[in-house]
């Protein structure tokens, strides 16, 4: 399995996915058709679920998303949590906010209790 890496557009964010356990998307994220932009993502975290390392950390820093990119966040996150559901305290959730981004600390509000995981917010 390789490692994944996307250059960040005007309108895609900047993706590094390592094997190693350290996965990272920052930037904006408002894809016209978000499927052709994710669904490569979603396969690759779909075989590093059936490969995973003793422990993930995910990083999240998208400044804006668009509700499409909201599904697909919640989709990898989703794999993610199942994947280490037997193995607590090894994912790890970092999602970085701006401080006066009040609609997005609430979206992260949502997540968490919608999908019952623990999401560490890191104000900038």
């Amino acid at each position: 399995m390789l490692n994944l890496t996307l250059k960040e557009t005007n309108t895609t964010p900047y993706v590094r996915f390592h094997t190693s356990g350290k996965l990272e998307i920052s930037g904006k994220s408002l894809p016209d058709i978000a499927a052709i932009f994710y669904d490569p993502i979603l396969e690759w975290i779909e075989d590093y679920c059936q490969q995973l390392p003793n422990e993930t950390k995910i990083t999240i820093g998208l400044s804006y998303l668009n509700t499409a990119t909201m599904h697909y966040i919640k989709e990898i996150i989703i794999h993610l949590a199942e994947a280490y559901e037997d193995k607590p305290g090894k994912l790890h959730i970092i999602w970085e906010i701006d401080e006066e981004d009040e609609d997005l600390m609430e979206l992260v509000d949502i997540f968490q209790s919608l999908l019952s995981i623990k999401i560490k917010t890191v104000l900038l």
